[in-house]
């Protein structure tokens, strides 16, 4: 159970210790209190994504600590196949520590770990209930679980994971010996010595060689011929699908072809490419948590074409269930529309139709049923993906013509632009979500009151946010060889929200926020189109952010004069000119 928790300079919570007893613990408060800051600390101390916004204003930095005892056998056995062990007293505490420079350190028993291991730690000691706790049936990391509740094997599942843990035992053995060269020693490992449960890793992700067919699945996907699964990360996901990428596809030139259709002789090609993928992911892991991985693409295959899927579009609804069971009741009339007649106005107009009206059923209703009709589709408004991009389906109306009466699978198009592959090895380097260009909300402020969008405005909206944001990175990523991966981050993120700002007010004459305005006035002082001036303001801002004077010993008072000299001398070491940085730096802090 959670004995107590600690939490510093979190939001409004300067300092709080929390104890808690066994039975029933209740938190009471009125609006305000504080209350949902407990459950984002615990959530945050569990390894969940956050954000430095949580910090308590003034703060350098926050930290939640959290103390479990009474760990049972079976949780420490799960905790155990992670190498999480409790303390002699069977206790585990975690800590986790937030910096207003975006670093995290984290701790398990006082030993450093990382937010992973938070996170895999926290799955086993707390369950958090909410009113969304449905959505648990659609998390991938639960269906084993579900799976062997239903089957009853607890006794199966307890033998398999004891001889996993003698499988990790020996290959932690067998690693420690082969980095152990302090006496010289030159490991030879023989078959008699661990017996059938040795296992060398190199040798089993081999394994998926070893079979000419095998062989086969492993050539197209390292030549990007076949693609596995969608990522886990729902952003990284998103963001990919603008590009045109499609799972469990045959990928060749700017085409792809998906071939999850074609089961059960697709299988195969699916199992073999989600096992590459998660050993590309994941260099050092075994064949057998690949294997693992793998297992979980097929039961979300199935989950995708199954009826919880359709129980999950219900509450995915951009209002929640009721806007779901309104969606699905919006789509009868539509439904006595011919598919031939649909798949007729799919092929004439290969552009991908905006429908939906935020708080209009009845457009919304004509809008779904126009959509199918041939000729009549064209009337309404394209959507645009977050770079501003109308969304096709197909090229031309011969390919078009082929996926709608001819193929049993979805046929695609890449669509990548020069910088998407920077933006996504941003993220898998940082795990940082702000890289991605925004998508546009159903609702702006203007004047203080909320406004929703019809279908067109919404894709205006979409449509200028989404290419202002592109114009604007196109001119920062070639600069980015001169910033940290953390000023990466901020920049394309202090780019997306200038665009959000623009597009608002130019579309519905929301104010500009007094950021955008200040850069706006910063950029029209300089020489060059509007968006490489956006850029450059944008771009030296996060050059000269953090930069500061030396600190006169003793003191919190800084040297008069040497924070200038500082951050001129910090834009001189991002290429600029001496005089040019100067004349920034003037700018910057007229």
């Amino acid at each position: 159970m959670l004995l107590s928790l600690k939490i510093e300079n979190i939001a409004i919570i300067e300092s709080a210790d929390i104890e808690f007893d066994s039975g029933l613990n209740v938190l009471t408060g009125e609006t305000g209190a504080g209350k949902s800051i407990i459950i984002d600390s615990i959530n945050a101390v569990l390894g969940e994504r956050t954000s430095r916004e949580l910090i308590r204003t003034g703060a350098q930095s926050a930290s939640v600590t959290a103390l479990f005892s009474g760990v049972s056998k079976a949780t420490a056995a799960r905790l155990s196949e992670y190498d999480i062990e409790p303390d002699e007293d069977g206790n585990i505490l975690l800590r986790r520590t937030l910096g207003s420079d975006g670093k995290n350190t984290c701790r398990i028993n006082g030993v450093p770990t990382n937010v992973a291991a938070l996170r895999q730690a926290g799955h086993e000691l707390i369950n958090i209930h909410g009113q969304h706790d449905n959505q648990a049936l659609m998390a991938p990391e639960k269906h084993f679980e579900f799976i062997d509740c239903i089957a009853g094997d607890a006794d199966l599942l307890e033998e398999y994971r004891e001889k996993f843990r003698e499988l990790c035992s020996y290959i932690r053995e067998r690693d420690s010996l082969r980095t152990d060269d302090s006496d010289g020693l030159r490991l030879v490992f023989l078959g008699n010595q661990v017996g059938k449960h040795r296992l060398d890793a190199k040798r089993h992700k081999a394994g998926l060689l070893e079979h000419a067919d095998h062989k086969v699945v492993a050539q197209l996907f390292k030549a990007g011929i076949l693609t596995g699964p969608e990522s886990d990360d729902k952003d990284e996901a998103a963001f990919m699908r603008t590009q045109g990428f499609k799972p469990n596809a045959v990928h060749v030139g700017d085409k792809y072809y998906t071939v999850d259709w074609a089961q059960p002789a697709a299988s195969g090609l699916m199992m073999g490419a989600a096992i590459m993928a998660e050993l590309e992911k994941n260099p050092d892991a075994s064949f057998a948590d690949a294997s693992v991985a793998a297992g979980k693409t097929a039961l979300n295959t199935w989950i995708e074409a199954s009826p919880v899927k359709s129980i999950e579009d219900l509450f995915s609804s951009y209002e929640g269930l009721p806007g779901g069971v309104a969606e699905l009741v919006q789509e009868i009339p539509g439904s006595f529309i011919p598919s031939t007649v649909g798949a007729t106005a799919r092929t004439v107009d290969p552009v991908q139709r905006q429908t939906y009206s935020k708080g209009d059923w009845l457009g919304t209703l004509f809008g779904g049923m126009q959509a199918k009709i041939p000729g009549a589709s064209k009337s309404l408004p394209a959507a645009y993906d977050t770079w501003g991009r109308p969304i096709t389906r197909q090229n031309s109306t011969g390919e078009a013509a082929f996926a709608q009466f001819v193929s049993p699978g979805t046929l695609g198009n890449a669509n990548e632009s020069p910088i998407d592959n920077v933006i996504l090895e941003l993220f898998q380097d940082t795990g940082n979500n702000k890289v991605f260009p925004r998508k546009a909300g159903w609702s702006v402020t203007v004047d203080g009151e909320s406004k929703s969008l019809t279908n067109r405005e919404y894709s205006d909206y979409q449509r200028e946010m989404g290419q202002m944001s592109y114009n604007i990175a196109e001119y920062l990523v070639p600069k980015f060889d001169n910033l940290t991966d953390e000023q990466k981050v901020s920049v394309l993120d202090n780019a997306y929200s200038m665009a959000k700002d623009v597009a608002e007010n130019e579309l519905f004459g929301a104010d500009l926020s007094r950021t955008t305005e200040k850069r706006m006035e910063e950029a029209s002082a300089l020489d060059g189109t509007q968006y490489a001036n956006w850029a450059e303001i944008l771009f030296a801002h996060a050059i000269i952010k953090d930069v500061t004077g030396d600190k006169v010993p003793g003191t919190d008072r800084t040297i008069s004069g040497s924070a200038k000299k500082n951050k001129i001398a910090a834009l001189v070491d991002a290429g600029y000119s001496q005089y040019q940085a100067m004349q920034l730096y003037d700018l910057l802090n007229g």
